[in-house]
């Protein structure tokens, strides 16, 4: 039997998605990790964030 937690401990690192993206410090970045599956609707998120 293995327990599996619920949260995942990281370590800092120098990788920078905005610079991998080319997305400036300015601009709003929203990461949304789920399917887009529209049972869920996860692109209402989007709509809060505006």
């Amino acid at each position: 039997m293995r327990v599996i937690p619920q949260g995942v401990r990281t370590d800092p690192s120098r990788y920078s998605l905005r610079r991998a993206l080319g997305v400036g410090q300015d601009a709003k970045l929203l990461l949304l990790p789920s399917g887009l599956r529209p049972v869920k609707d996860p692109l209402f998120a989007i709509d809060c964030a505006k």
